[in-house]
């Protein structure tokens, strides 16, 4: 019998939830937005500046938890200090993950007390929770061997003790509400999408309220209420997430940039990149060339 060379074959364990990491040194803002996941948001250094949830402004610190509910609306704002570096993780849970294991899920919602409301059992589980996170932010970080394996059961371990300790339930919403919230919804997806489609060019809100049927005046107070941000703010959150990669990965003029991501200038970029990101055209431009 010749003597034959086997190749063993390991599936890949597919990931029951999503894990990012943040540990750069550039700041970093996500605007408003919202799924039907459930994210865990945990920062192990530095802070995030603005974590906006439901119109609620967090700032966190070092160990802290915050979890954002399916289809709550919430941003983003990392302002990095070099000498200070913020360290986060944000794991998505499937909405179609928690019906799994909760099938009454759409009747509650997760919510962490601050640490002078925590039961004792609360505060236990919470600190375990901290571990948890810590570890599976340094799997993410390394190159452990099966670690797809373990980042499921952390996945696992973490969603079972939100279910056990930090689940309650929602209010009654009479039908008209969850209607008109609905609505509502699909009203912002629609002034979102256009935004990211013509962000380019001129949008006035007289463009944004004549594609919603609405009056200049709700519309403006509708959307600042929901997303937290004035219409204005927001294009010009757009123009700059998409003038920050022209200016990382081409090498046009500081002026064409901004104008070919809608800006009138390059002064009005400039203001839009140092709110969002702390940070100038020239910054950017200086940091890619380094890196």
């Amino acid at each position: 019998m010749s003597d034959l060379e086997h190749e063993m074959v390991v599936p890949i364990t597919p990931l029951v939830a999503c894990v990012y990491t943040h540990q750069e040194a550039e700041s970093k803002y996500v605007a408003p937005h919202w799924h039907q996941s459930v994210e865990v948001s945990f920062t192990l250094a530095g802070s995030i500046d603005h974590f906006f949830i439901d119109g609620t402004d967090y700032t966190t610190s070092p160990g802290d938890v915050l979890v954002v509910n399916s289809m709550a609306i919430h941003s983003v704002q990392v302002y990095n200090d070099p000498k200070a570096l913020t360290k986060a993780l944000a794991i998505v849970f499937p909405y179609s993950l928690l019906e799994r294991y909760c099938p009454e899920i759409n009747a509650y919602h997760f919510d962490i007390p601050t640490a002078n409301l925590r039961s004792h059992e609360q505060q236990r589980a919470y600190q375990q929770l901290q571990r948890q996170l810590e570890e599976l932010f340094a799997i993410c970080s390394g190159h452990t061997l099966h670690r797809s394996l373990r980042k499921n059961i952390l996945f696992l371990e973490i969603l079972a003790i939100l279910l056990r300790y930090f689940l309650v339930p929602s209010p009654v919403v009479p039908k008209v509400t969850i209607t008109a919230h609905r609505y509502g919804m699909e009203r912002l997806q629609k002034i979102k999408d256009y935004v990211e489609n013509n962000y380019q060019g001129d949008i006035g809100l007289d463009d944004l309220a004549d594609l919603c049927f609405l009056s200049r005046e709700y519309l403006a107070r509708f959307f600042k209420e929901n997303m937290g941000v004035t219409i204005g703010q927001y294009i010009n959150n757009v123009r700059a997430r998409h003038a920050r990669e022209a200016l990382k990965h081409s090498e046009g003029t500081f002026t064409d940039i901004a104008l070919a991501c809608g800006f009138s200038g390059l002064r009005t970029m400039n203001r839009a990149l140092n709110k969002n990101y702390g940070c100038t055209a020239r910054d950017i431009r200086k940091q890619a060339q380094e890196n």
